[in-house]
Protein backbone atom coordinates (compact mmCIF):
# COMPACT_ATOMS: atom_id res chain seq x y z
CA UNK A 1 0.00 0.00 0.00
CA UNK A 2 2.70 2.51 0.75
CA UNK A 3 4.31 2.35 -3.17
CA UNK A 4 0.70 3.06 -4.55
CA UNK A 5 -0.42 6.00 -6.06
CA UNK A 6 -3.65 5.66 -5.77
CA UNK A 7 -4.85 8.09 -2.38
CA UNK A 8 -7.71 6.44 -2.13
CA UNK A 9 -6.88 3.10 -1.45
CA UNK A 10 -5.13 4.77 1.96
CA UNK A 11 -8.27 6.22 2.67
CA UNK A 12 -10.52 2.98 2.35
CA UNK A 13 -7.69 0.88 4.13
CA UNK A 14 -8.09 3.24 6.95
CA UNK A 15 -11.96 3.11 7.07
CA UNK A 16 -12.18 -1.03 6.68
CA UNK A 17 -9.36 -1.09 9.67
CA UNK A 18 -11.29 1.38 12.37
CA UNK A 19 -14.60 -0.51 11.10
CA UNK A 20 -12.84 -3.76 11.93
CA UNK A 21 -11.74 -2.61 15.18
CA UNK A 22 -15.70 -1.37 15.83
CA UNK A 23 -16.87 -5.24 15.38
CA UNK A 24 -13.93 -6.55 17.23
CA UNK A 25 -15.06 -4.68 20.03
CA UNK A 26 -18.43 -5.51 20.10
CA UNK A 27 -18.08 -9.28 19.61
CA UNK A 28 -16.08 -9.10 22.94
CA UNK A 29 -18.49 -6.95 24.73
CA UNK A 30 -20.96 -9.75 23.37
CA UNK A 31 -18.38 -12.41 24.52
CA UNK A 32 -18.25 -11.15 28.38
CA UNK A 33 -21.65 -10.54 28.61
CA UNK A 34 -22.63 -14.19 27.80
CA UNK A 35 -20.02 -15.68 30.04
CA UNK A 36 -17.94 -16.80 27.51
CA UNK A 37 -14.31 -14.60 28.08
CA UNK A 38 -14.42 -15.33 31.46
CA UNK A 39 -10.83 -16.70 31.52
CA UNK A 40 -8.69 -16.10 28.58
CA UNK A 41 -8.08 -19.14 26.14
CA UNK A 42 -4.87 -21.18 27.14
CA UNK A 43 -3.49 -24.50 26.91
CA UNK A 44 -3.35 -26.85 29.41
CA UNK A 45 -0.31 -28.18 30.92
CA UNK A 46 0.26 -32.53 29.98
CA UNK A 47 0.14 -35.02 32.47
CA UNK A 48 3.24 -35.45 33.35
CA UNK A 49 4.63 -37.64 36.14
CA UNK A 50 7.70 -37.29 37.56
CA UNK A 51 8.92 -40.34 39.66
Amino acid sequence: MSTSPHLDLALKYTAFTTEILEYAKEVSRISIEQGWLEEPPHIPFPKVHLD
